[in-house]
């Protein structure tokens, strides 16, 4: 069986996933707006892990350095919140961990399932 958050976090590596960015542009009657709850940015997964003021700022601040100093890519140019590049981050150990802390931590203001 696998939990509700390990099911999220593998589809935080997709930009077809259920965060407002998508859904909005999928299904813009009933999803009004791109914005994160935050209101600070579009709800996407580069957003979640590294600017939303509702994750942790430690965590936050921990991912954005890591994001820094390795030399992948700079994934806030590749479209779709930065998906086409998490897949190559995931890779890395320290990463894919502290994403998984993230989005442990997130699953109490983030959807985690949807009705079409």
């Amino acid at each position: 069986q696998i939990a509700v958050g390990t099911f999220f976090f593998f589809s935080l590596f997709y930009p077809n996933n259920i965060m407002n960015e998508f859904l909005h542009r999928f299904k813009s009657s009933k999803f009004d707006s791109p914005l994160c709850d935050c209101r600070r940015g579009a709800q996407n997964s580069l957003h979640l892990l590294t600017d939303c003021p509702d994750v942790q700022a430690d965590k936050r601040n921990k991912m954005s350095e890591l994001l820094e100093r390795h030399p992948f890519h700079n994934i806030k140019n590749q479209g779709y919140g930065g998906n086409s590049m998490l897949i190559s981050w995931s890779r890395l150990r320290e990463f894919f961990d502290l994403a998984l802390e993230i989005t442990k931590d997130a699953e109490e203001f983030l959807r985690i399932e949807i009705k079409l």
